[in-house]
């Protein structure tokens, strides 16, 4: 009779218990899901827009009208300078100009700039130089091809000209080497193309003749590359489109030819990569990678 007393006086406590860690378990289980949810609406934000990725990436894809310039040009360079402003030189829409203007992106204007010394309807290199100052040279006008240069001083809004260099030329290209000079490579004039290259010196505005590439090149590229040699791909001579490569080392001044393009390639872009390959897109090609 006691032994039947007990079991019936445990009976309840018993399922006390499992009721209550039934109503434990279901009362937690959503408090614990809740605070899940909580913290990922938190981190991801309340707004059901895009990542901001996706919308800078639809804003690059578009075009913003940044004003007009206040000449019409062609054949004109355009020039980023250290104050972070764009300085654009020459062309001409049949009329070969001798005026410069300045963009400036924080105001979005234009402004008219210090006019060079010689008119150049295009077709010439500008190059920024390690002390600020803008190298332009050669091109072309009215009087035919130009060995003429000269230098834009920011701080001024004027120019000067240096020293000519040995040959007239235009469609070259222009490179400021590791060691503050500048290689001017191959273009040519309207009676032929040129092989040759030489080198102007900031310091003292001399320009010295240096080794001559391979092959005679035009509306060619030249790519300074993380080694500090130059490398230059494609463009056009006498006998077709070109897809041949040669490297320029500056510490002997000679070049070597690098293979080919998987395209010939003329008046192309050349981009070095962050992994030290350079890439070519452009005309007369689709991609090469060199």
């Amino acid at each position: 009779m006691f032994s039947e007393q007990v079991n019936e006086n445990n009976g309840p406590p018993m399922l006390a218990v499992i009721l209550f860690l039934v109503l434990k378990f279901v009362i937690l289980a959503p408090k614990k899901q809740s605070i899940i949810v909580t913290t990922l609406s938190s981190s991801m934000g309340t707004s059901p827009s895009p990542p901001p990725t996706t919308a800078t990436t639809t804003q690059q894809l578009g075009s913003i009208n940044v004003g007009s310039m206040n000449q019409a040009r062609q054949g004109h360079t355009g020039t980023l300078l250290t104050n972070g402003k764009m300085l654009v030189t020459r062309g001409g829409n049949y009329v070969a100009l001798h005026s410069a203007e300045l963009y400036d992106p924080s105001t979005g204007t234009w402004t008219t700039t210090g006019s060079m010394k010689h008119q150049r309807r295009g077709q010439h290199t500008a190059v920024l130089l390690t002390n600020g100052k803008v190298l332009v040279t050669g091109g072309h006008n009215i009087e035919g091809v130009l060995n003429s240069t000269e230098l834009y001083d920011p701080s001024k809004g004027t120019w000067t000209s240096t020293n000519d260099m040995h040959s007239k030329r235009m469609e070259h290209t222009a490179s400021l080497l590791t060691n503050g000079k500048v290689l001017v490579t191959g273009g040519g004039t309207f009676s032929g193309f040129f092989r040759s290259a030489e080198l102007y010196d900031p310091l003292t505005g001399t320009w010295t003749t240096t080794g001559s590439m391979n092959i005679q090149r035009t509306k060619h590229t030249a790519s300074v590359l993380t080694n500090g040699k130059v490398l230059v791909a494609g463009g056009e001579n006498t006998n077709d489109f070109l897809n041949s490569a040669e490297l320029y080392d500056l510490s002997t001044g000679t070049w070597i030819t690098n293979g080919s393009m998987n395209n010939q390639q003329e008046e192309h872009i050349a981009s070095v990569l962050t992994n030290g390959k350079v890439l070519g897109t452009g005309e007369w090609s689709n991609v090469s990678v060199v």
